[in-house]
């Protein structure tokens, strides 16, 4: 497994991302990193990673990045994998609920095949950044 802390570069958020109340956070991150392709250990270890940080806001706006990321972060692997599972988190906390569209994340899914490599990581968007 790779595990990365930050990107270089900050990405952008797009126009779809989840908000999360911080009671919410871990049965969000369970279901959405199920749905990305995590299994349960891979899982267990992102969400004993990010809790205590994201958990230090009331609210956290939440977008999990799939060819944002994969620009700006490149990977070359031999013997390439058959299955390639990349979460990047990218978030931002607030103190005040915010109405947004949820992110489907179905259409980030992806199914385990042979040689699999996961990586997965975060990044946190300062709040005097707007989104």
């Amino acid at each position: 497994m790779l595990f990365i802390g930050k990107a270089s570069r900050l990405i952008k958020f797009k126009s779809i991302q989840e908000h999360v109340p911080k009671a919410e956070t871990v049965p969000f991150l369970e279901e959405s990193l199920s749905i990305l392709g995590l299994n349960e250990k891979e899982a267990n270890e992102f969400i004993i990673y990010w809790l205590p940080i994201l958990e230090q806001n009331e609210f956290n706006i939440v977008h999990f990045s799939s060819s944002e990321y994969e620009k700006y972060a490149k990977l070359e692997i031999s013997p390439e994998p058959e299955t390639l599972i990349r979460v990047m988190m990218v978030f931002q906390g607030t103190n005040e609920p915010v109405q947004i569209k949820p992110q489907d994340l179905q259409i980030l899914s992806k199914e385990r095949k042979g040689l699999t490599v996961v990586e997965w990581g975060g990044q946190k968007i300062p709040n005097n950044q707007s989104l």
